[in-house]
This record gives C-alpha cells, sequence and structure tokens, in this order.
C-alpha cells in the first residue's frame, strides 16, 4: 500500500480496496490502513496538494501506533514522500525516502524488492533536481535487485527507461542507447507490440535518435508506432 511511479501505469490502474483484510486487525492498525488507502487514492487521482495535511497526520499516527521502525511506517513515509515530491518539495521528500529504504532494509534486507521501489521512487526525486549519478546508481540497484526477484520481467523496462533517460541528460549517450535497447528487448519478450508501455518505450526511442541526429534510426522506430 505505497504510492509509486508505476501506480499511473496501464497495468496498475485497479483502485485498492479499502475495506479489504480489515478483519483480524487490531482496531489502530484497521485505522491506518483506512487512512493510507485513502491518502493512495488521492495519490492515484493526482490530488497532490491537498492530501499532504492527510499524510502528515497519517505518518504520526504510524509512528505513535507502531513506532519508529516499522514497515507502516516506512509505507507512510514513502507516501508523504511521493506527495512532496511531486509538489516540488524535494528535501522533505528525499529525507523521506531515505528513511523508508533504511526501514525497509532493517526490516526485510537490502536486496527486498519493496527496497527496489524506493529506490526507483528516491531515483525519481534526484533526476528532477538534475543530480544525475545519485538518481543513476538508484535506477541500478533497484534494476539489480528487480531482476533477482523476477529475473525478466516486462515491468523493470519501465525502471531502465528511467535509468536511459538520466544517462542521456547526463551527456553518456551511449550508455543511455545502451539501455534503451534493453528496455525495448525486455518489454518485447513480454508485450504485445501495440502495449502502451512498449509504445512509449519506442516512442522514447525515436526522439532519443532524432536528438543524436541519427534520423535514419529515428525513423525506423517512428514507423513502429501505431
Amino acid at each position: 500500500y505505497e504510492a509509486s511511479d508505476s501506480e499511473n501505469d496501464a497495468e496498475a490502474t485497479k483502485q485498492p480496496e479499502v475495506t479489504k483484510g480489515l478483519k483480524g486487525m487490531s482496531p489502530e492498525e484497521a485505522e491506518w490502513k483506512q487512512k493510507n488507502m485513502t491518502v493512495l487514492m488521492n495519490f492515484q487521482q493526482g490530488n497532490y496538494e491537498n492530501t499532504i495535511p492527510l499524510a502528515e497526520s497519517v505518518l504520526e499516527m504510524a509512528e505513535e501506533y507502531f513506532g519508529p521502525m516499522h514497515v507502516n511506517v516506512a509505507a507512510s513515509s514513502n507516501n508523504l514522500a511521493m506527495l512532496y515530491r511531486n509538489t516540488g518539495r524535494y528535501d522533505k521528500a528525499d529525507s523521506l525516502l531515505i528513511r523508508a529504504i533504511k526501514i525497509k532494509e532493517e526490516l526485510l534486507g537490502k536486496d527486498h524488492y519493496e527496497v527496489a521501489k524506493l529506490c526507483s521512487n528516491l531515483g525519481v526525486s534526484y533526476y528532477r533536481q538534475r543530480k544525475y549519478e545519485k538518481a543513476e546508481s538508484l535506477f541500478v540497484r533497484s534494476i539489480d535487485i528487480a531482476r533477482k526477484h523476477t529475473g525478466n520481467n516486462p515491468r523493470i523496462s519501465q525502471t531502465i527507461i528511467r535509468l536511459a533517460k538520466t544517462y542521456e541528460d547526463a551527456g553518456k549517450y551511449a550508455k543511455a542507447e545502451e539501455a534503451y535497447l534493453d528496455a525495448l528487448s525486455l518489454a518485447e519478450s513480454g508485450w504485445d507490440s501495440d502495449h502502451v508501455v512498449l509504445q512509449n518505450i519506442i516512442r522514447e526511442i525515436a526522439a532519443f535518435y532524432r536528438e543524436q541526429g541519427q534520423t535514419e534510426k529515428a525513423r525506423e522506430y517512428e514507423r513502429r508506432l501505431k
């Protein structure tokens, strides 16, 4: 129950069921879960600014109910961080995401899949601030962890695209091209040619080649767009 950049992807558009799984929980955990779900649904709907006060109170609730080192505190920290990040409050967002990563590493292990998702979230924040080296290391770590758990799951291609754009904006064009094509290969291995994410990757590659002045290669990929 954490916000992430993949929440807006084609394969992650289902709204969570607020009451699902509440049976058997303590009253405190049930209350936290319901409010946390409201934060997440508002995030998915793009209602960032107005949701910040609720997310702040949900984090305080998690700390009070569960203590500072708990997965629910990490989840609430991440959700508030994503709201801060998407409203340009990067310092607050980054500190919360770093905290969430440390909690998950301590409780679940440094190579847990949930750590990968948090690394990607923080990487996006650094990318938006043009802190490319920090973003690059986080995306690489996220991809490595995800591949350990899921092999060549095509959804990893979305983080690889973020890495490719980081390389490109940092002027590392050879690495950017390699990452773009890696993302494409991964996406093609699991999705049909008209899948929205695959089409977006093709569009990104075409734009990359146009920026590099490689018109023929750009046209080659543009012809694959539907």
